[in-house]
């Protein structure tokens, strides 16, 4: 449950001429409504601390343990009704074998006896109603807490996608191409902590579609297309995880000469290399060191980029694919959790050792 993030407020980005969308500063909303005045109401917020989100999330752990306790209470309370009702059974056939035999001094008592009993199975009865009743709505109460919660350390994908468009401009403008950004899902809202840390990643895949992937201005009028080439950079909502994709239309990805760069620089033997599917080779862009760049430039050459996109994204308990179409493009998928507060989990318990399995690692 601990967190590293900052409580500073994050800057607007500067504005340009693409018409970047606004950019929500990452603050806590206050429950309480503000006054109105003659242009209506008016948000108010309030900054919070990091240490105060983590004593709230550490008590709202403790209410939900709370609630799976009084889960197992309910429980009990079923099984004494129906213990109850076991023990009625007996005292009724036990009755009624007296009444046959002609009744005696011991009948009378034992029909009291009677009706206590199922006066107490009727409380019983009512009892754990009532606690199924309050742990339902501690249940509740619980969730809602805890997506507050949650949205306290949630900030628009904003802040992580429109400072791109001063990327964009340098980084075309050094290498003398044209390139037309395109930005979605800004208003999607993310951990705090993963916005942070996308910020790197997510430059070195915008400098590296630029770089290797659109083509000059000649080239790419030569091959039929626009002289701009088009890069999107969007944010996706994929359940509780999102997906984080950056687009161009560029030539796309040559396995072949990824294949024979991998050789050249020792990351493999030219027999492995030609025993690699399109899509493997494809992957080889990842390792540590590669590039295909034969020179060092200001952009690349230098083999360090993506290999720190795969590392970032693994170390947020996520993934990086890539998928390409010679001629048309290269597309690069970050596959990533919508929060790092919290995540559900599978009990599993194997003699007497019990393992928390994360859900999102479970298949079936």
């Amino acid at each position: 449950l601990r967190v590293a993030e900052d409580a500073a407020a994050v800057p607007e980005p500067e504005p340009v001429k693409l018409a970047p969308a606004p950019v929500a500063k990452p603050v806590a909303r206050a429950s309480t409504p503000a006054p109105e005045g003659r242009a209506g109401t008016v948000d108010r917020a309030v900054r919070v601390s990091v240490k105060t989100l983590d004593s709230l999330a550490l008590q709202v752990e403790h209410l939900v343990s709370g609630r799976a306790q009084q889960g197992r209470r309910t429980e009990g309370f079923r099984s004494l009704t129906d213990q109850a009702h076991e023990v009625l059974l007996h005292l009724e056939r036990a009755a009624s074998q007296l009444a046959m035999s002609g009744g005696g001094s011991a009948l009378e008592p034992l029909r009291t006896g009677l009706g206590l009993m199922r006066t107490m199975q009727k409380r019983l009865l009512e009892q754990a109603k009532e606690a199924h009743r309050d742990g339902e709505q501690q249940a509740l109460v619980g969730q809602v807490i805890r997506d507050d919660l949650r949205d306290l350390r949630m900030v628009p994908a904003s802040q992580v996608l429109e400072p791109l468009r001063r990327t964009v401009r340098e980084t075309a403008s050094r290498l003398g191409k044209e390139v037309a950004l395109e930005l979605g899902g800004t208003d999607v809202r993310l951990d705090r902590r993963i916005v942070d840390a996308l910020k790197d990643p997510l430059v070195h895949l915008v400098r590296n579609a630029i770089d290797h992937g659109l083509e000059m201005p000649a080239a790419r009028k030569a091959a039929g297309k626009s002289e701009t080439g088009r890069l999107v950079v969007r944010v996706e909502a994929r359940g509780t995880r999102i997906g984080v994709i950056v687009e161009d239309d560029g030539g796309g990805l040559d396995p072949a000469r990824v294949r024979a760069t991998a050789v050249r620089r020792g990351l493999m033997t030219q027999e492995a290399a030609d025993k690699l599917s399109d899509t493997q080779a494809a992957r080889l862009i990842f390792q540590p060191g590669f590039s295909t760049r034969d020179e060092v430039t200001s952009t690349s050459g230098r083999g360090v980029g993506l290999d720190v996109v795969l590392a970032t994204a693994q170390r947020l308990q996520g993934s990086v694919d890539v998928e390409f179409t010679p001629g048309k493009g290269t597309r690069f998928i970050v596959d990533l959790p919508l929060t790092l507060a919290a995540a559900l989990g599978l009990l599993l318990r194997a003699g007497t050792t019990v393992t928390a399995i994360p859900s999102d690692a479970v298949k079936r």
